[in-house]
């Protein structure tokens, strides 16, 4: 196909598909813990996005990483284990970065409206830090 400003380029090379898969399969069985590029593959995956939303989105959740930083499921890994002390049956998905309203795992425009939305509201906070009143929530 041609790119050009009606049909660009793929924001996810076709040929990364299986290393990604295998990443994501890796991180199931528990063989490694997650991170943000595999939170973020299943935009690559998405079949409701064009190329321009899955950059748009692959932005949104660039921002989240920007924001929560790299170590942050490590820190919901450790949150859980924490929870799981009390509540056993507390499900490894119950963190609100899992939810079916966020995660793009759940390939529906809603979904990817509410990512970028929040991304957008993150970078309008961050512009506007120096005249926020409320202190590092992060």
């Amino acid at each position: 196909m041609n790119t050009d400003d009606e049909h660009p380029e793929p924001a996810c090379p076709e040929d990364e598909t299986l290393a990604r898969h295998q990443r994501i399969a890796e991180v199931l069985d528990g063989k490694r813990q997650m991170d943000w590029s595999d939170w973020a593959m299943f935009i690559c995956e998405s079949k409701c996005l064009t190329p321009y939303g899955q950059r748009v989105a692959l932005w949104a959740a660039d921002t989240l990483q920007d924001t929560l930083k790299n170590d942050f499921f490590q820190r919901v890994a450790d949150w859980l284990a924490r929870m799981q002390t009390t509540d056993p049956d507390l499900a490894p998905g119950s963190h609100p970065i899992f939810s079916l309203g966020l995660w793009p795992a759940n390939d529906l425009p809603w979904v990817y409206a509410n990512l970028i939305r929040l991304a957008a509201h993150i970078q309008l906070f961050k512009r506007n830090r120096p005249h926020n009143r409320i202190r590092r929530v992060c």
